[in-house]
């Protein structure tokens, strides 16, 4: 191990100055181990007895060599702020693309996603250029983790993959590697490392199996996928990811056979296990929410957002609000509900469905207060969006609308029950499908369906 004296040698004097600086803004004034670091840069040729004796003149103890460790710790963080100047260009790129690495991950996971994402691109293409395909693979898992796909997405991971191999076989081709394709390092850390991969790997292996499975619609494979991963062991921290995913994957699964109670028992299961010490992705809360919304535990509903979600999770995400006022609408409470969509609407502007969907529901809510003056302007004004629009919205919502102008306009209930946009909403087949887990929490045809026997 390095010794204080070996590590603060390998700085110039000018970058022992600011290694003296950067740590003045760290320390008190009053603090030994900026006292001993000023000793150390002013007399460095000068023996350990020297400077206990300086800081600790009346003691004996251990706590000059506790004192030099912390100091020694301290200098390696806050070598990072100092550049150094003596190295190779290569290594220089190095450090510098990592650098700007470092500098993405620190504001992405301060929610700053704009300058994160620019820095995390500029990183990405400085690994490029360098040649640095273990960074471009860190960039990749950077991106992932906080949502900056558009740097390098999922669908590059063919190409990336392809980098990546090709760098090893280079990595293997300069160096002298036995060629009987046995396992020859001592490493021990490599061999665990091995073995984890080796197990992560069939793990999601199985969850993408699921996942694909739902995505054909083919249920009984699903369910018989999901009795296979339930066996597999996802209780390591390093499978948290691949735990998440599958839990991910089987609640779609209930969700599209509408089984809501076994999704929320299974959300609470999670969200009360032992694994709640994790950062519990949104996406669960969600779901929770969204099952018990449609069991009609409107009430339990509201409190999953009033509890388990801040300001900053509502104001990033206005869907959010949305499914709120959804709930208040379901529990007839109309002013509230028409008050939150007015204030979540034009923050929706950059989802489609969620803003067409806002303005429907707006729609309803004036249809329910028998506001039929505001109710037919505020129509007037969607027909024209919507034939702006016509590319974005969801043709269940344009049928809605216009079975609501129907509605309006006090067409017979025969005529209404007959009419085909009134039997493809019923049915929801096809296109018409239904989907509980996305912005028309309340089917269309069921509210219709109210209003038109009532």
């Amino acid at each position: 191990m390095d010794r204080l004296n070996d590590i603060l040698n390998a700085f110039s004097t000018q970058e022992k100055e600011q290694l003296l600086h950067l740590a003045s803004a760290r320390n008190t004034a009053r603090s030994k181990k900026l006292d001993l670091l000023r000793l150390l840069i002013r007399n460095p040729h000068e023996e350990d007895d020297f400077f206990a004796k300086r800081l600790y003149p009346n003691l004996q103890s251990n706590a000059f060599p506790q004192l030099k460790k912390r100091l020694k710790e301290e200098i390696k963080e806050i070598s990072v702020l100092i550049k150094p100047s003596a190295v190779n260009t290569k290594a220089h790129q190095r450090i510098r693309c990592s650098e700007l690495i470092l500098q993405s991950q620190l504001l992405l996971a301060r929610n700053l996603r704009d300058e994160g994402s620019k820095l995390l691109q500029k990183s990405l293409e400085l690994a490029i250029e360098g040649g640095f395909h273990d960074l471009a693979l860190t960039v990749f898992s950077i991106g992932q983790e906080y949502g900056s796909g558009h740097v390098l997405s999922t669908k590059d991971l063919p190409e990336l993959e392809l980098a990546i191999k090709c760098h090893l076989q280079v990595l293997v081709s300069q160096s002298e590697i036995q060629a009987d394709g046995k396992l020859h390092s001592s490493n021990r850390w490599l061999r665990q490392m091995i073995q984890k991969l080796n197990a992560n790997r069939k793990q999601w292996g199985l969850v993408s199996s699921l996942k694909n499975s739902i995505q054909k619609r083919d249920y009984e494979e699903a369910s018989l996928l999901m009795e296979q991963v339930e066996r597999e062991e996802f209780s390591e921290p390093d499978d948290y990811s691949a735990l998440c995913e599958f839990l991910h994957a089987k609640l779609q699964l209930l969700f599209e056979k509408m089984d809501f109670l076994p999704a929320q028992s299974l959300c609470e299961e999670y969200l009360q296990s032992k694994l709640k010490n994790q950062e519990v992705p949104s996406t669960f809360f969600q779901y929770y929410f969204l099952s018990l919304f449609h069991q009609k535990k409107w009430d339990e509903a509201l409190q999953v957002i009033h509890q388990k979600l801040n300001g900053p999770e509502l104001q990033k995400n206005p869907h959010w609000e949305y499914w709120k006022a959804l709930t208040f609408f379901s529990l007839e409470k109309y002013k509230p509900a028409l008050k939150l969509i007015h204030d979540c609407q034009s923050r929706l502007k950059s989802v489609p469905d969620y803003y067409l969907g806002s303005k429907m529901l707006e729609l309803m809510i004036l249809f329910e207060q028998k506001d039929m003056d505001w109710l037919e302007y505020k129509m007037e004004n969607f027909r024209k969006l919507l034939s702006r629009w016509s590319h974005k919205a969801s043709i269940r919502l344009n049928s809605a609308f216009h079975l609501l102008s129907d509605l309006h306009q006090h067409t017979e209930v025969e005529r209404l029950l007959e009419s085909s946009l009134w039997e493809k909403l019923n049915q929801r087949i096809g296109e018409y499908k239904w989907r509980p887990d996305g912005f028309e929490l309340l089917p269309y045809d069921q509210w219709f369906y109210k209003n038109i026997v009532k």
